[in-house]
């Protein structure tokens, strides 16, 4: 015979420091959107720490959430990949902590940050070179390009 002792509420804003902690961890994520169409219109409604680029919904009932995050990532990452490591660690992270039951967890990518170190992120593979292209070995202080013909340019 189990008896309940009382109530436990996990409320929205514990589940969206989850998420950004999540966010920061994930290779090839530069940030967590600062605002994004998703939820400009949230801004005013509540006021947290947290970038805004995170909304979390209720589902059929209070233990069911969906959670929508707005993400810049790193310039040559590969997105489906970053986004679909993103949404699986939101998923199991939220629900190993919190016991609820997250339905959905979709990413929006608004941008894309170039800096100067390498990404470490999956990258995106180079495609070969397309006949006429100049190759990424002919280029030298970003200002000389050597044509394929070998001569260079003036």
């Amino acid at each position: 015979m189990s008896q309940e002792i009382g109530v436990i509420q996990v409320s929205d804003e514990v589940i969206r420091s989850i998420v950004h902690i999540c966010s920061q961890e994930v290779p090839g994520v530069a940030s967590v959107s600062e605002e994004s169409l998703i939820n400009g219109a949230f801004k005013m409604l509540r006021s947290t720490d947290f970038p805004k680029g995170i909304r979390i919904t209720n589902g059929p009932d209070d233990q069911h959430k969906k959670v929508d995050v707005s993400i810049r990532v790193e310039f040559g990452v590969a997105i489906p990949a970053i986004a679909t490591e993103l949404q699986l660690k939101v998923k199991s992270q939220v629900e190993r902590i919190t016991g609820i039951i997250v339905d959905e967890v979709n990413v929006h990518v608004d941008g894309v940050h170039a800096s100067a170190e390498t990404p470490s992120g999956p990258r995106v593979m180079s495609l070969p070179p397309v006949s006429g292209a100049v190759q990424e070995s002919q280029v030298q202080d970003m200002g000389t390009v050597e044509e394929e013909t070998g001569e260079q340019s003036r």
